[in-house]
Formats: structure tokens, C-alpha cells, sequence
């Protein structure tokens, strides 16, 4: 906009000029600077219909620290416009806005990608926009701007503490409905047969599979299966923070604490319910963790889809959606502290120290 106004300037001036000494040569040169302003804005206005972009990263998921390769997607529909463009990346982690500024040069028709490497540090979810650009003509003196609606998101995953988890009796024969079952014991849920085995001295009557057993002359019973209830959740939810760090510090310091204590509890075969408040869908959503898959689904999901709200709030709302769901115990961060039912979880050093009985 200021060069145009420049040279709306020095023509109206040339012009002024000209007619003060009634120079033809200086009619001729503001008539030039005239059609050569024009010529550019006309040029510039086509260039910037011909032109569109968008932005991609081929890795969604990535860990703290770790470059990721953002990629502009620049295409131009004529060989002939080409020439400069300055393009504007917007990133946030929802809580600071960056810009990063990549001058590129469009060198000919078709799709133009160009690699842009951001290290992010922390983590959380980002959000990458590919919002207004400056278009050039060839000789860089004129610009537009115009605006592409595009936008990525990377997720950034915590880097796992170590956690020492003890686990109690009450958590390793916890009862309760599941639609999934244990693999190596057997239960007196019969929604889901565990074993077919001959029948021994002390096995009830009611167990034995009377068609089987005629089919094989020899009397069978039936194991019936034992649910694997979740006798765990973890919230995640931290409200508050530490003094003398930032807000970003805290969140990766608590989303860390979590995270790694659900790693932990998957690793000790362990199940519980990740849950979280849906920024998308305003409820609550819950995943069950039970193995490395699930818990970095929900790990990711939580990050991508979150609102971090008070642990309270979360866990009458909890109650509220599953009604009559017995667990044993809840954990969640609350003023950088990992809790455990109201108990603070000792941490020392930067290793969790934590006991479930």
C-alpha cells in the first residue's frame, strides 16, 4: 500500500512539474509511471487469482523437542505469472500466537511445495495457519495481499517419566461389568465363555455343556470369563499453577506427570478410563487404556480435543453420565501436584512414587 501511495506521489508531483516548465518530456514520463502503475496493479490482481496455497504436514504426532517439516502447497495456474510471494504462519499451543515469515519464489505453473522446519518445544496441540500473503510483481516495487484459509494441526506428546506403581488387592481382583475380558483367568461372568475342559471332582452340575458332552462321550464344562473392570481414572484436568512458572511450564509439567502414570498403569496391566472434557463436543469423553495403542489414542485425542477443567467439576459430571459405575480411585493434578483421591502422590527428583492398594 505505501508504494503505491509513493507513486501516486511522484506522478502527481511529475506531472506538477511538467506543467510549471511545460516540459513534454515530462508528460511522457508521467504518463509512463501512470500505465506502469496500472500495468502492475493489473497484473498483481490476475497473479493473485492464479495463485492459491494451502499447508500440510505429512506427521501429525510428534514428540517434544522434535522438528516437524511443515509443507506449502503453493499452485499457480499460468507458467507466465510468476515471481515473489511472503507468506504468513500463524502457530499457537493455544495459549501464545507465533508468526513465522517464509519468502518464497513461485518459479513456474503447477504445484510449488516448500519445506518449512518449526521446533516445537512443549506439549500440547498446534495449531499451524497459513493465513495472509504478500503477492510481488517482477520487480518488487508493487504488492497484494490476499488470504488463504488453511490450517494443520500437530500434536506434540509429553517425554514419559519414570513411574514406580504398586498395586494393591483390591486393584488386582477388581470386580465389575466390562466388555472385555481376561485372557489367562477365568470368572463367573457368563457373557463370554473362557474355557471348554473335562469335568472334575468339585465342578457343579449346572456347568456341564450336555451337547458338547455327548458329542465327545465325556463330560465338559463350561469357564465362564472374568470382565476386566476398570477400577481406575484418570482425569485429566489440572486447574491452578505453580508460582514462578509459566502456564505453558505447568501444563507440560502436569500433562507429563499424567501421562506417564497412565503409561505405567497400562504397563502393570492396569486398566482405567482416560477422561477428559471435549472442547469439540462440550461432554465428557472417556477411553479405556489397556494396551501401548490405546493409551496413545487417548493420550493424542486429549491433547487434539481438550478443556482442562477443575477436577470437581469433571468428576460430578462423571458421575452424572455413568450412573451406578463403581471404580476405586481417582487421579488428577491439582496446583502441580499429582493427586491420588486427596492424597498428594510423593515425586522426588523427578521419579513418581505411587502406591495403590
Amino acid at each position: 500500500m505505501i508504494s503505491y501511495i509513493i507513486t501516486i506521489i511522484i506522478i502527481f508531483y511529475t506531472t506538477y512539474m511538467s506543467l510549471i516548465y511545460d516540459s513534454t518530456s515530462l508528460v511522457r514520463l508521467a504518463v509512463a509511471e501512470a500505465m506502469f502503475l496500472v500495468v502492475s496493479f493489473i497484473y498483481l490482481l490476475i497473479r493473485r487469482k492464479m495463485i492459491k496455497g494451502r499447508i500440510v504436514c505429512p506427521v501429525v504426532v510428534i514428540e517434544d523437542g522434535k522438528t516437524v517439516n511443515l509443507k506449502l502447497m503453493i499452485r499457480n495456474r499460468s507458467r507466465l505469472l510468476t515471481g515473489v510471494i511472503r507468506c504468513c504462519i500463524r502457530y499457537t499451543d493455544g495459549l501464545k500466537v507465533r508468526e513465522k515469515n517464509i519468502r518464497l519464489r513461485v518459479s513456474g505453473s503447477g504445484e510449488n511445495e516448500y519445506l518449512v522446519p518449526v521446533t516445537l518445544k512443549g506439549s500440547g496441540r498446534y495449531e499451524f495457519v497459513l493465513g495472509r500473503c504478500r503477492i510481488y510483481d517482477h520487480f518488487g516495487f508493487f504488492s497484494i495481499s490476499k488470504r488463504f484459509s488453511s490450517s494443520v494441526n500437530v500434536v506434540v506428546l509429553p517425554e514419559l517419566k519414570n513411574v514406580s506403581v504398586k498395586l494393591g488387592e483390591r486393584i488386582r481382583n477388581f470386580s465389575g461389568d466390562s466388555d472385555v475380558y481376561d485372557d489367562l483367568r477365568p470368572g463367573r461372568s457368563s457373557g463370554e465363555i473362557f474355557d471348554i475342559r473335562e469335568f472334575k471332582a468339585g465342578d457343579k452340575i449346572q456347568k456341564i455343556n450336555w451337547k458338547l458332552s455327548a458329542k465327545r462321550d465325556m463330560l465338559l464344562i463350561r469357564e465362564d470369563s472374568l470382565p476386566k473392570a476398570c477400577p481406575l481414572i484418570v482425569y485429566y484436568s489440572f486447574p491452578g499453577i505453580n508460582e514462578g512458572k509459566s502456564m505453558k511450564e505447568y501444563m507440560n509439567e502436569q500433562l507429563t506427570n499424567l501421562a506417564s502414570v497412565s503409561f505405567s498403569l497400562m504397563d502393570r496391566g492396569c486398566p482405567h478410563f482416560a477422561v477428559w472434557k471435549s472442547e469439540s463436543r462440550k461432554s465428557l469423553i472417556r477411553v479405556r487404556v489397556d494396551d501401548e495403542e490405546s493409551f496413545f489414542l487417548a493420550l493424542t485425542e486429549s491433547l487434539r480435543d481438550s478443556v482442562y477443567e477443575d477436577h470437581d467439576t469433571m468428576k460430578e459430571e462423571y458421575k452424572e453420565k455413568y450412573r451406578g459405575e463403581i471404580h476405586v480411585g481417582d487421579i488428577w493434578c491439582e496446583k502441580g501436584r499429582l493427586m491420588l483421591d486427596d492424597k498428594e502422590v510423593p515425586s522426588r527428583d523427578g521419579y513418581i512414587d505411587i502406591a495403590i492398594n
